[in-house]
């Protein structure tokens, strides 16, 4: 063995404890990965102090969630059981790093000489600067394993969404969580419901997220055209979100992120949308797959199953108002068939890959899982 390289001797320790189960941690992790809900933000700071009281060297990360996602049924946080979740990880703590960049900065890393890390992200809200990151980001991590999930929060007006980090609270800023390859792996994929129909739209005005006009004539008139009177309870319900074909790339053949829309003024003729478009993107409507298609696309996830593994699903609060109790059913499904502990929330932006291994992208409305794996007979440096 190289000098400097050392062989792991224990295998990754996990456990998912809800704030009430700190008592049966029966190791001690080096990182904690918690996820609560808006409104008990006072509350995770005390079980952090009491987490790190105990475990003085752990790395505490997490975000707020509009609520949370647990393996153990119902699953999905319906009767504010789960306020917080935690994933608690014994790791080797020179293969995890963690790296925290305003928005509005460039996020920069310094990988070394043929290091490839896996990387989380934990963004506090949207920006295009999320999505210019992961544009340049596998090329500084060496590697295209990147997922994550925009923070959100059940009343955003009142409660921002945000980080957290080691006893800080962000609520304008993203959070890097990167995993060494060598030690572990980090693997998965997004997908979603939905598929593009009808013909293409190209943007012909928009400013920021505000859709003004497409193919020259304003945007709600055309959508309407396509799909009838846009409702509000349509627009709750994220039933016709459109699929994005960026100004380099009009294929829609290929992976393409989802886009929701946030509101519609019918004065004005214009769509607001979750993320800012822009002149000549092309659109296309998306319409929910039927009930076997989106089935079948569950089951891509059960190839992740390996001996000694984690998961940590994000899962557009779209999923949830779209899918309803569908919802619940796929997840008992991903425990049955996944055979690992996972934890997960309902996010305002999902990062992954629609096919493993291609460039990761910023969703809307899409399930986007990430599992981390010990490699079998690891060394770290």
């Amino acid at each position: 063995m190289p000098e400097g390289m050392r062989k792991r001797e224990t295998e990754m320790k996990q456990m998912i404890v809800t704030c009430e189960e700190f008592d049966k941690i029966d190791f001690v992790p080096t990182l904690i990965i918690g996820f609560y809900q808006s409104g008990v933000k006072a509350s995770y700071f005390r079980h952090y102090a009491e987490l790190k009281e105990r475990f003085p060297d752990v790395d505490v990360i997490g975000c707020s969630t509009e609520s949370n996602i647990y393996d153990v049924a119902p699953h999905l946080d319906v009767n504010g059981d789960h306020l917080c979740v935690y994933m608690c990880l014994g790791m080797n703590p020179s293969a995890c790093r963690f790296e925290i960049f305003d928005l509005d900065e460039p996020a920069a890393f310094d990988a070394g000489e043929g290091k490839k890390y896996g990387t989380v992200i934990l963004s506090s809200a949207y920006s295009p600067n999320v999505e210019a990151v992961l544009q340049t980001l596998p090329r500084q991590t060496g590697t295209t394993a990147i997922f994550g999930a925009v923070a959100s929060s059940a009343d955003p007006e009142r409660s921002k969404p945000e980080i957290f980090c080691n006893g800080n609270f962000y609520d304008h800023h993203m959070l890097f969580w990167l995993i060494d390859q060598s030690c572990y792996t980090l693997d998965g994929f997004s997908l979603y419901h939905f598929r593009p129909v009808g013909f293409e739209l190209e943007v012909t005005d928009a400013r920021g997220s505000t859709l003004y006009m497409l193919d020259n004539r304003p945007a709600l008139g055309v959508l309407e055209e396509m799909i009838g009177e846009l409702l509000d309870g349509t627009i709750e319900a994220f039933n016709h979100p459109f699929f994005i074909a960026k100004r380099q790339n009009y294929d829609f053949g290929g992976s393409l992120p989802l886009c929701s829309i946030k509101c519609i003024d019918r004065e004005k003729q214009s769509i607001e949308l979750y993320r800012n478009v822009f002149v000549k993107d092309r659109l296309k409507v998306g319409i929910a797959l039927s009930l076997e298609e989106q089935e079948e696309r569950i089951r891509q996830f059960y190839e992740m199953a390996a001996p000694n593994s984690v998961a940590i699903l994000f899962n557009c609060i779209g999923i949830k108002q779209n899918l309803g109790m569908m919802e619940h059913l796929y997840l008992i499904d991903i425990r049955r068939h996944l055979r690992m502990p996972f934890i997960g929330f309902h996010s305002f932006g999902e990062i992954g890959s629609i096919h493993r291994n291609s460039a990761p992208l910023l969703h809307n409305q899409t399930m986007s899982i990430a599992v981390i794996s010990e490699k079998e007979g690891a060394s770290c440096d």
